[in-house]
């Protein structure tokens, strides 16, 4: 290889060689070449200053705390996790080929200008560095501005043809539209405006009305599903995967539902977001009590969820949930698979009441 080529391929590595047969060439290059040690030293510094800037903008930011505690940790730990999306940027790799062209000296003083670059750059991927706790804070963060959503439920049994399907309109805060299918009919219609719910079934075919005290969001497997994710300690990290055109970060979770352990950790993610004094009270003794199961030893049911989420990486919302859960009822394996997947974030949707 000669200069250029041997300067390309330094370029990949932002600021560290990789231990590998590729490289063993351009190791072999850089020992009998000045010029191009003397420029993989000036980069390989440059580098430590983009590192730099980025823990100085992690320790200034302040949207999240979790989320930039984490970047910062990464980026101590294993910088090279940064230049896995800095290498796939066309606009850095031509900055970066014009850089290569500069005398050394100039290049020192270009650090902070290549830096901003490829920080801003970054600061649009986070999920890049971020871990899968980071994500989810973020995610819960961004459920909490979404005025309006579509949700399509579908639930089925592994030894079962039926299938529920359930189509849910949000808008914020206190509207929802729930249209239920069996096997494709339909069979129930709930709007929920205010303090009323209006409700017809296939039965009757009548709708009805009454009033209460109802909380239509919190139906929403969205906010449920984010309070599963926070108090699941071991998450998977699976490939990125597309959803209805959104690049996502995937996460598998499998856990207990039974497990007072996991029920504990469940009710104090609820607690964080509720308001209600008395709800709070009731969440505080479920946790006593399910301590004091611990504290015993009490039997745990054999009961299984395995869980898939997809979030999407520029927004944090979730785009779908999937689980299928497996647990012993009346004598035998009983095999149930829920999906959730959302649309139309914050697009106009209208939620009326019926004419009586």
């Amino acid at each position: 290889m000669d200069c250029k080529e041997i300067k390309e391929k330094l370029i990949s590595c932002s600021g560290q060689m990789p231990e590998s047969e590729e490289f063993a060439s351009v190791k072999e290059h850089l020992a009998v070449c000045p010029n191009c040690r003397q420029e993989w030293e000036a980069y390989a510094g440059i580098f430590a200053g983009i590192v730099q800037v980025m823990e100085d903008s992690a320790a200034k930011a302040s949207p999240s705390p979790h989320a930039w505690a984490d970047i910062k940790g990464r980026i101590a730990v294993n910088p090279r996790r940064i230049s896995t999306f800095v290498a796939i940027k066309s606009k850095v790799a031509r900055f970066a080929k014009g850089f290569w062209l500069r005398p050394v000296w100039q290049k020192a003083v270009s650090v902070a200008s290549v830096a901003a670059i490829i920080a801003a750059l970054l600061i649009t991927q986070l999920t890049v560095v971020l871990s899968p706790a980071a994500v989810i804070a973020r995610a819960q963060e961004a459920a909490t501005e979404v005025n309006s959503y579509h949700v399509t439920q579908t639930r089925s049994y592994a030894d079962d043809d039926w299938v529920m399907r359930q189509e849910i309109d949000y808008v914020m805060p206190d509207r929802m539209k729930l249209v239920r299918y069996d096997d494709d009919v339909k069979s129930m219609e709930a709007r929920y405006i205010g303090s009323n719910r209006y409700s017809w079934t296939s039965e009757t075919g009548l709708w009805e009305l009454d009033s209460g005290d109802w909380s239509p969001q919190s139906i929403g497997e969205m906010s449920q599903g984010l309070m599963q994710l926070g108090a699941i300690t071991q998450i998977r990290v699976l490939p990125d995967e597309v959803v209805d055109v959104v690049s996502c970060v995937h996460y598998e979770a499998t856990f207990n539902p039974s497990d007072p352990v996991f029920y504990v950790s469940l009710m104090r993610e609820v607690i964080k977001v509720e308001n209600d004094p008395d709800e709070i009270e009731f969440y505080q003794k479920e946790i006593e009590r399910s301590e004091q199961m611990i504290a015993e030893g009490a039997e745990v049911p054999d009961e299984t969820v395995v869980m898939n989420y997809w979030i999407g990486k520029d927004d944090y919302l979730v785009r779908q949930f999937h689980s299928v859960h497996s647990r012993q009822w009346q004598g035998k394996l009983q095999v149930a698979t829920d999906t959730a997947t959302y649309s139309q974030f914050n697009e106009p949707i209208e939620i009326e009441a019926p004419s009586m």
